[in-house]
Formats: C-alpha cells, sequence, structure tokens
C-alpha cells in the first residue's frame, strides 16, 4: 500500500439539473477509516454527501481491502453501476482510476489526484 499513501481520488460527474460533482477522497482519510468512507445523500449518516434525490442516503462505501481501492453497495435502492455492471449489494468489488459509476441519475468518473 505504499502507493497509496499520499494524494487521494476524485470522484467528478455533472447532476442531472447541470451542476457540477467533485467529491476528494485522501488516502490518509480511506487509511484511517476502518470501515471506509460511505457516500449518499443524508449527511448525518455519511461522511460525504451528494445532494442529488436519486442517490440513497446511505448509498455506498469506498475503503482500501487487499491493497487497492474497494466499493460496497449499502444496499441502495437505485444500485450501484460500475462500467456498466450492476454490483451486488454489501459484495467488495474492486474500484480503479477511470472508472464510471452511475448512482441512479448520477454518472461519475474515478480519476487518481496527483500526489
Amino acid at each position: 500500500m505504499a502507493n497509496y499513501l499520499e494524494g487521494g481520488w476524485i470522484l467528478s460527474g455533472t447532476h442531472p439539473n447541470g451542476e457540477a460533482v467533485s467529491l476528494r477522497l485522501s488516502d490518509g482519510d480511506l487509511l484511517a477509516a476502518e470501515l471506509g468512507i460511505t457516500i449518499g445523500r443524508h449527511p448525518e449518516l455519511c461522511d460525504h454527501t451528494i445532494a442529488e434525490p436519486s442517490v440513497s442516503r446511505r448509498h455506498f462505501r469506498v475503503s482500501f481491502r487487499a491493497g487497492g481501492l474497494s466499493i460496497e453497495d449499502l444496499n441502495s435502492l437505485n444500485g450501484t453501476v460500475i462500467d456498466g455492471k450492476d454490483i451486488p449489494a454489501f459484495v467488495q468489488c474492486p474500484l480503479e482510476a477511470g472508472q464510471r459509476l452511475v448512482l441512479g441519475r448520477l454518472e461519475l468518473k474515478l480519476a487518481r489526484m496527483s500526489d
């Protein structure tokens, strides 16, 4: 995991209404969060929020597992799709830079921040 000690990740896209979405996940925060970083619509249930009605209150979690980034859908109502494939709820799935995530009506692209 040494190559993940600096920098971080950006999830970016556009709301259906045209407003930009950008979430920054630092490597330090990901490593410190034992269960991972939770993302969804509800500010009291999530570490990062997305104000989009088609995103669940607790939609997904991002974490480091087995030396790499992974995503876990938290049984969201509209599901989580990675590069066109639905991921099952509560299953850790590998996540890599360049992949596209669809959460309800919102599409995000994952990119690595420059170190």
